[in-house]
This record gives structure tokens, sequence and C-alpha cells, in this order.
């Protein structure tokens, strides 16, 4: 019964995430967003290959940048957070090597959260036409 189960859960998941993967009908998109018909209109109908800036002036960019400048200063709050609560460990653990085990990992895991938040920046200002920030 527990294989049936995990074999159907697996079903509806990959089901679902065919469902995304497939292109949508394109045959209602009355939007033009740099040259791909949309059905949404994302602020972007101006053709951007006449005007490099076009991008910038775009809804989706504004948004962006202010997720990513707010992701920034909660990843740098919690990365400092982090190594605050190492440390705090590591001083009071009075020769419990558990604890000084604990605040070593909880600071080495807020090293790893902030390397990987540098990797999703670089990416994302890689795939960005230009950049996020100049």
């Amino acid at each position: 019964m527990k294989l049936m189960n995990k074999l159907l859960a697996t079903a509806v998941v990959l089901g679902g995430l065919l469902a995304l993967a497939l292109p949508a009908d394109q045959t209602n998109a009355v939007y033009n967003c740099g040259g791909v018909r949309t059905s949404f209109s994302y602020g972007c109908d101006i053709d951007a290959t006449k005007n490099a800036k076009v991008i910038e002036q775009t809804p989706i960019f504004a948004f962006m940048v202010a997720a990513m400048s707010f992701l920034a200063y909660f990843v740098g709050i919690a990365v400092v957070f982090g190594i605050l609560i190492g440390a705090y460990h590591i001083i009071t653990a009075n020769g419990n090597a558990s604890k000084v085990e604990q605040g070593a990992l909880t600071i080495w895991n807020s090293i790893i959260g902030l390397i990987l938040f540098i990797f999703m920046f670089a990416a994302i200002n890689f795939l960005v036409p230009g950049g996020l920030f100049k």
C-alpha cells in the first residue's frame, strides 16, 4: 500500500511538472513583449531593438531589482545573525564538544547560505540582459 501511495504521489508531481513545462497556447496572445507574444501585459509593449534602455522601464525589471535588493538585505542580516548565534554557542560551550560542534555548524551553514546567494545573484545578473545593477 505504501508503494502504491508513493507511486501515485510521484505520478501526480511529475504530471504537474510536465503540465508546467508544456508550451502555453498562443492563440489568445495579444501583447508583444520583446518580440514574444504574451497573453499578459508586462509593460514592455515597446520595441526593445530600438532602445537599449527599454528593459529597465518594464515593471518586471523594477520588481526584480526590488526583490534582489530585499533578498540581499535579508540574506546579509541572516548571515550575520547566524554567525552571531554560532559564536554564542561556541563561547558558552564550557568545554561541551556538542555545543562547539553545533556553533561551528551554524557558522558554516551561514557561510554556505551566503555563497549560494552570491551564485544565485551572479546567475540572475547573467540571465538578465545588461544585468540588474549597473
